[in-house]
């Protein structure tokens, strides 16, 4: 009998542990499949600087600073930082768009043309959808995060190695 009631309590508590270890990984994985989704719109979004850089320098015979500065974070690419300096990397690009946009509205033949409008747009679309990703990955990574700090699933992820993620914040080019 007590060998029984030892038997069903190891049961009970085998089952909890991969339920509890089923509900981290599946939180992890979906803080993972969400930031892959936002890093494809990232990169979409970055593909557009040799568009926006073709098309001015098309339309114009003006050099800007901002192409240096703009080819560098496009060089730099996605990889490889951290979740801040990747932060601050995506600001400073919307940063440089922004500048872009503006002095590109100052040259007539760069802004009055259907291709310039169209990458625009295309920009536009780009960062509402990166709005939208990024509010979803920092949504799962805050219940991620908080599943890994609470009772009893705190015990577990460490034994495993679950770590906490961090979130994602950037300025956006088109406001």
């Amino acid at each position: 009998m007590i060998i029984a009631a030892i038997g069903t309590v190891v049961l009970i508590i085998g089952i909890w542990g991969f339920k509890a270890f089923s509900r981290l990984t599946m939180a992890r994985n979906a803080s993972g499949d969400a930031w892959s989704k936002l890093q494809d719109q990232l990169q979409k979004r970055r593909d557009l600087i040799p568009v926006f850089i073709r098309l001015f320098r098309e339309r114009s015979d003006k050099e800007l600073g901002v192409f240096e500065s703009m080819d560098k974070l496009y060089q730099a690419g996605l990889g490889g930082w951290n979740m801040d300096q990747l932060s601050a990397n995506e600001t400073l690009l919307s940063q440089n768009f922004r500048l872009l946009l503006k002095q590109a509205e100052s040259v007539p033949e760069v802004s009055s043309g259907g291709d310039f409008h169209h990458a625009c747009t295309e920009l536009g679309m780009t960062e509402d959808y990166i709005k939208t990703l990024a509010q979803q990955y920092n949504k799962a990574v805050r219940d991620y995060n908080n599943l890994l700090k609470g009772f009893p699933y705190h015990f577990l992820a460490q034994e495993f190695d679950f770590e906490p993620e961090e979130q994602f914040d950037m300025e956006y080019a088109v406001k």
